[in-house]
């Protein structure tokens, strides 16, 4: 369906709405709007009291009674209406389309609602399909396949899930090593760009890794012709391996601004931002006994309000065995070791958002990434179980 596309349709309007203050993309959506004669958006009153006056004729246009001529029509209003349950009851009576187109969709339709309640089930019904054609799909079914999946990761994405995110990126590269490819071209029925798909995939591996496993995880041959072209992800991992977490930091808040305003990222961005400080911190809390608030507000270049206020909300969410003595940090050496290792495990359960990262598949690319990253972590666990942070700086 062409009114599925990132600056056309149902997205164009919302994306408009989620940023009043770009004009051109406000005059973009109300011309759009007049042109299909559709007043009935629920957020219209957000681009009419924008900036960008609309011409009067712009305005009688959009205020007209609109003259539906297909079905494909229906469809569209009534998810640029917010209808979503129509539009989602629509797809699915709908026999002109193929499964796979149908689902691709529906997803998107889902995304645009931020209903998140079918989007397992859309998975399981995606691979079920994958799954009983045995590998002879046609091809346009291949392209809607690797569509979903991305997809998938879209809405994992926005849920701050980031670690499905990955995983449903890695199983369409697994799927089909060429997707790559597609994200040299033009977003074809896709209401995001391939800049912001590339983003959120971004995002999703550094929160979602931990800082031991970067390097294994750059070293992938599986993901060289990606990383050749998610340039933001190859110099975030190379600041991360070399633990230059402060230009790491810098180069983040670099994208803040772009990020902040774009309908997509800007959902679990915010939390993303604070998911890679409090790993930071937490590198630093595992490595040393004490440590100055001081210290780390110049070392990261963070106000030293903010590293102190988010050091003690770590520290009391996590139940780590550290205490404030003022402005420094210091290990309580007093504690049992079974405890510390079960922190310890919370502690890096949290840092990765509380996903499960033990999952049930195999043999796949995602499933090597993930088993490492376990294997490593609990290695960590059981090397921090057997020394204190005096011990290792002793």
């Amino acid at each position: 369906m062409s009114f599925f596309s990132p600056y056309d349709g149902p997205a164009l309007v919302e994306r408009a709405a989620f940023n009043p203050k770009d004009e051109y993309l406000v005059k973009r959506a109300i011309d759009y709007l007049a042109s299909i004669n559709l007043s009935e958006y629920p957020n219209l009153h957000i681009l009419l009291n924008s900036s960008y006056v609309a011409p009067e004729e712009t305005l009688r246009s959009l205020f007209k009674k609109s003259t539906i001529s297909s079905e494909s029509d229906v469809l569209r209003n009534r998810i640029i209406s917010h209808n979503y349950s129509d539009a989602i009851a629509m797809l699915e009576k709908d026999r002109n389309f193929g499964y796979l187109p149908k689902l691709q969709a529906m997803i998107q339709v889902l995304i645009l609602s931020q209903n998140w309640k079918p989007i397992d089930d859309i998975e399981h019904r995606t691979s079920s399909y994958a799954k009983a054609k045995s590998g002879g799909l046609e091809r346009s079914d291949r392209s809607s396949l690797t569509n979903i999946r991305l997809l998938l990761s879209v809405a994992n994405y926005s849920q701050g899930n980031y670690l499905e995110c990955l995983r449903l990126f890695l199983q369409a590269l697994e799927e089909d090593p060429s997707v790559v490819g597609f994200f040299g071209g033009q977003s074809q029925y896709l209401i995001c760009t391939h800049e912001e798909l590339i983003a959120m995939i971004s995002i999703s591996a550094v929160v979602s890794i931990p800082l031991d496993n970067y390097e294994e995880f750059m070293n992938l041959e599986e993901l060289e012709p990606f990383l050749r072209i998610a340039q933001p992800l190859s110099k975030w991992l190379s600041q991360l391996i070399k633990t230059s977490y402060r230009d790491f930091l810098q180069e983040w808040n670099q994208w803040n601004t772009e990020y902040s305003q774009n309908m997509f990222v800007a959902k679990s961005w915010r939390d993303a931002q604070k998911t890679m400080r409090d790993k930071i911190y937490f590198f630093y809390l595992r490595v040393s006994a004490n440590v100055e608030i001081s210290y780390l507000s110049k070392t990261l270049r963070i106000e030293q309000d903010v590293v102190f206020e988010e050091i003690h909300k770590l520290i009391r969410e996590l139940k780590l065995n550290f205490e404030f003595d003022g402005l420094i940090v210091n290990y309580r050496s007093r504690y049992d070791n079974s405890e510390l290792a079960e922190d310890l495990l919370k502690s890096n359960q949290l840092l990765c958002e509380k996903f499960d990262i033990i999952k049930e598949h195999n043999d796949s690319l995602r499933c090597q990434v993930q088993r490492s990253i376990i294997a490593n972590s609990m290695q960590q666990i059981a090397d921090m179980n057997d020394s204190s942070p005096d011990e290792e700086n002793g």
